[in-house]
Formats: C-alpha cells, sequence, structure tokens
C-alpha cells in the first residue's frame, strides 16, 4: 500500500476528532438577537446582566443583541426592564441553556477533553438561548388610571 494511502487511513480518525473538537462553537452560534415588544409604542427596555449591570438600552419594538455566556463555563442570566412614564414597570428575564451541539464533543477522547473544556467554553458557544426569543412586556397605567392621549386626562 503506497505511504500517502496509509497515512489518510490511518490519518482519517485523528483528522475526524480534531474537527469535531468545538463543535458548539463550529456548529452554533454565541451572540443571539432578542425581540422587544411591548403594547406601548417606544417604551424603553433596559438590559441588565446576572451581577445586575446595566448592560443595553432598546425602544420597542426593536431588538437586542446579547452574549449567551458571562464566562468561561457560566450561562448569561439578563434581566429585562420595561419602562414608560405613566405606567408600571414590567420585568421579563432570560438564562442560556448548555448547547446541544455542545454534547457532540462526547465524541471520542481529544475531542472530549479540547472541545469540552477548552473551545467550546473559551468561544461562548457552549451556551445557547432559543432561535427567535421574544421578550414582551404589558404595562398598565399606574395607580389604575388609564394614560392621558392627546391632551385629555381620563377619569378614574
Amino acid at each position: 500500500m503506497p505511504t500517502c494511502a496509509r497515512i489518510v487511513r490511518n490519518g482519517f480518525p485523528i483528522i475526524l476528532m480534531l474537527g469535531l473538537a468545538g463543535c458548539a462553537t463550529i456548529l452554533s452560534k454565541s451572540r443571539y438577537s432578542f425581540s422587544v415588544t411591548a403594547n406601548e409604542p417606544d417604551t424603553i427596555v433596559k438590559v441588565y446582566d446576572g451581577e445586575g449591570a446595566f448592560v443595553k438600552e432598546a425602544k420597542t419594538p426593536g431588538t437586542i443583541e446579547l452574549d449567551a455566556h458571562a464566562g468561561m463555563f457560566s450561562p448569561a442570566s439578563y434581566r429585562f426592564v420595561f419602562a414608560k412614564p405613566g405606567f408600571e414597570n414590567v420585568e421579563g428575564a432570560a438564562t442560556a441553556q448548555v448547547d446541544p451541539c455542545y454534547w457532540f464533543n462526547c465524541i471520542g477522547v481529544y475531542p472530549l477533553l479540547l472541545g469540552m473544556l477548552l473551545v467550546d467554553p473559551i468561544s461562548g458557544a457552549m451556551w445557547s438561548f432559543e432561535e427567535d426569543i421574544t421578550i414582551s412586556g404589558f404595562l398598565q397605567p399606574k395607580g389604575g388610571r388609564e394614560p392621558v392621549r392627546g391632551g385629555a386626562e381620563a377619569s378614574p
């Protein structure tokens, strides 16, 4: 058997294992788009991370891009606060889960170590949110009163 063919035949499993290392990094993503909507137009949505630090702000309807990881081996967790003058604030939340592609790293010993313990945790792709995420806030007027619109005030 020619040397080249022997190298390809013997090297194929190694090449396959190297290719599978970091499966979630290759097959998935680490940033996700969240659609934010509210029953009141131009509602401000402020996003805070799991530590309570401010991350981003947007107006409804809109889109916010967020990371699925908060660090190595740490899923991202976000709190969405919907606010508009004259209305009670409303909150929503989202927490990342382990990406199903991450478990492909279990195929073989070498990918297990490289992909599971290094590549996917560093890239953040080991965590994911569902696709097409919509966070919605239904705002209620403060004090149970109807909001003021068009210059006329609603009575209780």
